[in-house]
């Protein structure tokens, strides 16, 4: 939470809102000012005790999104169940997708960053692109993802700390 609060969200490239869970918005015609959707896990599988799964008609709704151009950055700060590892995959269209939980006593290093991927762009200026002593001491580990989805942010063990689903005109 304290790294959230201190990220300056809009700038002169921006302008970001924060706005209620249950809010989808509209891709834009331009993909620059189509909202960032940012979502946890909670919204992929039932809650931890095994209720209020996503309802197809949610999954839909996001998978409609994705399609004509949303952005979504889910991000994944806990360990997270089959259920929500299955719709993860569905939505990266990797099926095969499978998650474990790092059980590692030391911490990883970001390995690989693709400075194209429109998330880190503005941060390829000289100054803000070195990732090279970013520690992480936990995360998921991803394998088995399609080539739907491409690796935007990879750690020194292989795994992916971002992914990207590409998203073409045939993909609907």
């Amino acid at each position: 939470a304290l790294f959230v609060s201190q990220v300056p969200w809009s700038d002169a490239s921006r302008d970001v809102e924060f706005v209620a869970e249950n809010f989808l918005p509209s891709p834009m015609p331009d993909s620059a000012s189509t909202p960032l959707v940012i979502m946890t896990p909670s919204l992929l599988g039932p809650d931890s005790d095994g209720t209020n799964p996503p309802t197809d008609q949610v999954l839909a709704r996001l998978t409609d999104y994705l399609d004509q151009g949303g952005r979504v950055l889910l991000v994944l700060d806990r360990e997270i169940t089959t259920t929500e590892t299955d719709t993860l995959g569905r939505l990266l269209r990797s099926p095969e997708l499978v998650s474990e939980t790092s059980k590692d006593d030391d911490f990883r290093l970001i390995s690989s960053v693709d400075f194209d991927a429109p998330i880190i762009a503005p941060l390829s200026q000289p100054g803000t692109g070195d990732f090279s002593n970013v520690r992480v001491w936990q995360h998921q580990r991803l394998r088995g993802w399609s080539a739907s989805a491409d690796v935007t942010l990879g750690l020194d063990d292989g795994s992916p700390l971002l992914l990207r689903r590409k998203v073409t005109s045939d993909d609907s």
